[in-house]
């Protein structure tokens, strides 16, 4: 069950416009918040990020894309 505090993050995560090859506003936004985590990160070369939480021998991969298919456009997310 999602809780009000991940529901607000993930408003503000989808608040941030996004087209094909232009997620950049997005990926700042979301290193930004690793920042304050203590979870490891990095990006490679091609702006995939690959996020770490916890230490395990195995970790289960989630895979989700940064872009979306509407071009970017002034907007505004109602609740």
């Amino acid at each position: 069950m999602i809780n009000a505090s991940q529901l607000t993050r993930l408003k503000e995560i989808l608040s941030v416009p996004t087209y094909f090859k232009q997620e950049h506003g997005l990926l700042r936004y979301l290193i930004q918040y690793l920042q304050t985590t203590p979870y490891k990160f990095n990006m490679d070369a091609f702006g995939n990020l690959y996020i770490t939480k916890g230490i395990a021998e195995y970790y289960p991969c989630v895979c989700a894309h940064t872009d979306s298919v509407f071009p970017i456009s002034k907007y505004t997310l109602k609740s």
